[in-house]
């Protein structure tokens, strides 16, 4: 967003401070949801089959990226404090 309003205003703007990066979005499954059928639907969104199926998901939510990355509990680490009040959040 910075680098937009930078743009449009001619370098209006400075960088005063930066953050690392946040994961994007994500599905999640509960604990309660078995591992090897939790493996199983992350296994069929990521299928080349899953890409026709899956092309109005990404006309709608994403312009930019047309397919799955597959998450690890890493990429998430340290955000609980942002999720916390979301509905279904454990740690």
């Amino acid at each position: 967003m910075f680098f937009k309003l930078q743009k449009a205003h001619k370098k209006a703007g400075r960088v005063i401070w930066t953050s690392r990066g946040l994961t994007n979005q994500g599905f999640s499954a509960s604990k309660r949801i078995p591992a090897a059928v939790r493996k199983k639907i992350v296994d069929a969104l990521l299928a080349p089959e899953a890409k026709l199926p899956l092309e109005r998901f990404f006309n709608r939510f994403s312009k930019k990226n047309k397919r799955l990355i597959p998450a690890q509990t890493r990429d998430y680490a340290g955000l609980g404090s942002y999720l916390r009040d979301v509905y279904g959040f454990t740690q």
